[in-house]
């Protein structure tokens, strides 16, 4: 069995017939199973995970795996799936803010968050997670907040 990458002409020829055929109406098993056939065709010997391994890989790469998606309804409410972009944004939201919304003190702000959340989005789709939006919340009106431990007077007192 050999061990090595597939050829990138056998790699082309099976991303363009997984294309052609899922142009022509086929599924997606029926895509991936004549692609499997060009690899063992052009590279007889060729252990069939690794295969199976370049398949799945093509298909992600073409989005074959995760086709759009219509909206969700749960609990009265529409869902919609985001794309990576969108992840990434709010994962780079939420490591560079905390749930208060102040900018956390790690020494990496900026840049790394964007990193890190690109890096995560991309792991998700690898995955095979979708990952679904509601509509926007009401936003908090704030109301009578009272610092924890402070009484009214104490903050009356020093025109808090």
């Amino acid at each position: 069995m050999t061990h090595a990458p597939l050829d990138p002409q056998t790699l082309y020829r099976m991303r363009e017939t997984i294309r052609r055929r899922l142009e022509e109406g086929a599924t997606v098993r029926e895509a991936a199973a004549e692609a499997r056939g060009i690899a063992s065709g052009r590279e007889p010997g060729r252990d069939p995970r690794q295969i199976d391994a370049a398949v799945h890989d093509l298909l992600a790469e073409i989005d074959a795996l995760l086709p759009d998606l219509a909206p969700v309804e749960h609990d009265g409410r529409t869902y919609r799936a985001v794309d990576d972009q969108e992840v990434a944004s709010a994962l780079a939201y939420a490591l560079a803010f905390d749930e208060r919304g102040k900018r956390r003190k790690t020494g990496w702000e900026g840049m790394f968050t964007k990193i890190a959340a690109a890096s995560l989005a991309k792991m998700l789709r690898r995955s095979n997670l979708i990952v679904f939006q509601g509509p926007p919340t009401p936003h908090h009106t704030g109301g009578d907040y009272r610092a924890p431990g402070k009484s009214q007077a104490t903050r009356t007192r020093r025109g808090g």
